[in-house]
């Protein structure tokens, strides 16, 4: 891939990239068995961003958790100065008790929690990338194949398992189709996206 590889290995998203370099990265995901959930929504600015974080971090483990039903769960996150481990590791705890005491669907054991840097952990690129694509999706306002955003979201849309807009508490999948104008209407352009 061509680039300022340290920047990138530091940064993560891929807006150092050149555009040939995202194609080509978009080509490769496409052809990766892999899956993304996403969650976005307003940032709340009279929250702190480690708490607009937790919000949806805590709605989408809690999906993640009932799905992975009596399996073992790694949960590798992006380091993140303003959302350490710990608060991570709190919010997994607090969400494993909650599903017990309900006898609902929940891993085997509490779920482990890693919080690699990027230099430590390349893969963690790929969610970069996903969200990415899907916010460059979502935020251009036009489903014309003609727009690369369009052609790069298209290209990866299977990869995503479910993408929840947090703030009008629905969910989009492959039955339940999520695009441009559906997420445009009547939202400012400010969010924050896990």
């Amino acid at each position: 891939m061509v680039g300022a590889r340290s920047t990138l290995r530091r940064r993560g998203f891929i807006t150092d990239d050149p555009e040939r370099a995202r194609d080509e990265v978009c080509r490769l995901l496409a052809a990766l068995p892999l899956r993304a959930n996403v969650t976005f929504g307003l940032y709340r600015p009279e929250l702190s961003f480690a708490e607009n974080y937790l919000g949806m971090f805590r709605w989408l483990m809690t999906w993640r958790m009932g799905a992975s039903d009596w399996d073992a769960l790694l949960v590798e996150c992006d380091s993140h100065q303003e959302v350490g481990q710990p608060l991570l590791e709190a919010a997994v705890r607090d969400l494993s008790e909650r599903l017990w005491l309900r006898h609902s669907r929940r891993p085997r054991c509490l779920p482990v929690v890693r919080c690699p840097r990027k230099a430590e952990e390349p893969l963690l690129l790929v969610p970069d990338y996903l969200l990415a694509v899907a916010g460059a999706y979502l935020g251009c306002g036009s489903t014309s194949m003609e727009k690369m955003q369009v052609r790069r979201f298209e290209q990866l849309r299977d990869k995503y398992r479910l993408i929840r807009d947090f703030d009008r508490h629905r969910s989009y999948n492959r039955q339940r189709v999520i695009g441009p104008e559906v997420v445009l209407q009547g939202r400012e352009q400010t969010r924050s996206g896990t």
